[in-house]
């Protein structure tokens, strides 16, 4: 039974309200530590998973089941492993735990992924900055006309998600230290007055081996394909791919066309 309650007893609700708004915030409770917890609870969920939960020959298979299934439709597809130099992350405004905790994950057996969409858009971008790297001519078939569905010119070569090349039991939190908040917060300008605030985030560690694949069903694939994996080992070795490029993030090595 729910009682009442009388004149007093709304006086004290209300001080202690008053008292807890007045209050600092316990640093355990802090966004800083916040932001920590949860990707502490992300990392050990992912780690807990990948070691007993995913079944990663299915895995393996349904990636190379997928390729397969458009070879037989008459694609000519070639997959490459590429090794990671640096840390690397991808899918960094995914910041809920159901959203990958600041990574791109599969939904379905929660390994880590790199879009193609994100592949397609480094190189681009690569592409845009460096004429040089290939014939734009090529380049535009490769990638279709700026603008997308709208400019009804896309392009003759299709990127897949890039898998892990083998299980992937380990993650790594990162940090990235903002030192003027206000400043990006509520457009204050920036001084040495501000508190730094670090942000963590979910990271792939070096030394990670991903799967890269690109496929075409143009008359002359092979050389659509042969173009788009030297813009592939250009972009990913010299510029990058993800989040954080710009302080050496996202950095691959060259590697051998993979075994199916």
């Amino acid at each position: 039974m729910l009682w009442p309650a009388d004149e007093s007893g709304r006086r004290d609700s209300a001080k202690r309200a008053e008292s807890a708004e007045a209050a600092p915030a316990h640093p355990r409770f802090s966004q800083r530590n916040k932001n920590y917890f949860f990707q502490s609870l992300f990392l050990r969920s992912f780690e807990h998973v990948q070691r007993h939960r995913v079944p990663w020959p299915v895995v393996a298979d349904r990636w190379n089941g997928t390729l397969a299934a458009f070879e037989s439709d008459g694609w000519t597809v070639e997959r490459k492993s590429l090794r990671l130099t640096s840390r690397m992350t991808v899918g960094n405004d995914r910041i809920g735990l159901l959203d990958g905790g600041g990574l791109s994950i599969n939904r379905t057996f929660g390994y880590p992924v790199i879009p193609g969409s994100s592949i397609k858009g480094a190189i681009r971008r690569a592409a845009a900055l460096s004429p040089e790297l290939a014939d734009p001519a090529l380049v535009e078939r490769i990638l279709g006309k700026p603008g997308g569905v709208a400019s009804k010119a896309h392009g003759e070569v299709t990127f897949f998600d890039a898998i892990p090349n083998r299980r992937l039991t380990h993650l790594e939190i990162d940090a990235a230290n903002c030192h003027y908040p206000e400043y990006y917060s509520s457009g204050v300008a920036p001084a040495d007055d501000q508190q730094p605030e670090v942000e963590y985030f979910l990271a792939i560690p070096a030394g990670t081996e991903f799967l890269f694949a690109i496929g075409s069903d143009a008359t002359d694939s092979a050389q659509l394909i042969a173009g788009a994996m030297k813009l592939l080992d250009e972009v990913l070795s010299q510029t990058g791919l993800g989040s954080h490029t710009s302080n050496g993030y996202g950095r691959f090595a060259a590697g051998a066309p993979a075994a199916v």
